[in-house]
């Protein structure tokens, strides 16, 4: 139990009990047990004196506490983002989307210090936020923008992290998409031709086309053939190894449907010329088969 001074009856108490509160307090222990013993009158006043005590004791307690609650007034947690996950529409593979927008406010009283910011998965961020040694605000708010780049086909998972002084560090917000050729309508192969020695390699690139006029280096996602392998053979990622002397054709091709054309194909003449016979270098073969 606090210690309650007299002065202390004097702003939560009526005026006619206050005084008599005031009266019971300051007399002297001998006067305090010839009234308990004189009625009923002088012990109702002291049951009264002693619930204003613990009205008074509770409220004082009641004060303090509010005075040492949490920085944020408002209630609820101390920083907030407008959104916990962002989910982007199906995406061309490497290329970039459109940016995706994401708040974090400041919902204390005092200033929030923000000590890093990391992404992760195929997506990329940039921002408004102060980072330490400068501060957030209070009630202020700043704001990140989020694209995504798909590397590789189907669904692509990543996370946006905040790390803060704030009680409930760290934030995080869930990012998804998924990696596409939908749309595709052209193949182009890279070099058209060329000749190289037995036991040399050559890379092959193959960019497409998609619908919107929209180009990509789709060379780790379609798939590459060599049509002599005795010749030469040729990688899933497009490098081509020459064998013996000959030529062969070196096709890229994708199952993804465009138009009318089920298969797009995109044929080029690989050249490897005898060391003894030379043989001069084939033009180049393009044609789409309709399979």
């Amino acid at each position: 139990m606090k210690k309650i001074s007299p002065a202390a009856f004097s702003s939560c108490l009526p005026t006619a009990v206050r005084d008599s509160c005031l009266a019971y307090v300051k007399s002297s222990s001998a006067t305090r047990q010839g009234n308990l013993e004189g009625g009923t009158a002088y012990l109702r006043q002291w049951v009264l004196c002693f619930a204003a005590v613990l009205l008074v004791a509770w409220a004082d307690s009641s004060a303090t506490s509010s005075q040492t609650a949490s920085p944020n007034q408002q209630g609820g947690p101390p920083v907030t983002l407008s959104s916990s996950s962002l989910s982007f529409s199906a995406q061309i593979v490497n290329t970039t989307s459109g940016a995706k927008a994401v708040s974090l406010k400041n919902r204390q009283s005092v200033p929030l210090t923000i000590t890093s910011i990391s992404i992760t998965g195929d997506f990329a961020q940039t921002n408004n936020c102060p980072l330490a040694p400068r501060t957030l605000a209070p009630g202020a708010s700043c704001s990140f923008s989020v694209t995504f780049a798909p590397t590789s086909l189907g669904t692509r998972t990543g996370r946006l992290v905040i790390n803060d002084d704030a009680s409930t560090s760290p934030r995080s917000v869930s990012l998804s998409g998924s990696g596409t050729l939908s749309g595709l309508s052209a193949i182009t192969v890279i070099p058209g031709s060329t000749s190289i020695n037995t036991g040399s390699q050559q890379q092959f690139t193959a960019t497409g086309t998609f619908t919107g006029g929209v180009s990509s280096n789709i060379t780790n996602f379609v798939t590459w053939t060599s049509s002599n392998t005795v010749t030469a053979t040729v990688s899933s990622t497009g490098l081509a190894s020459a064998l013996s002397g000959g030529s062969t054709t070196i096709q890229a091709f994708s199952g993804q449907s465009a138009g009318p054309l089920p298969w797009l194909l995109a044929l080029h003449l690989f050249y490897r010329p005898s060391l003894l016979h030379p043989l001069p270098p084939p033009s180049l073969k393009a044609r789409c088969n309709n399979l």
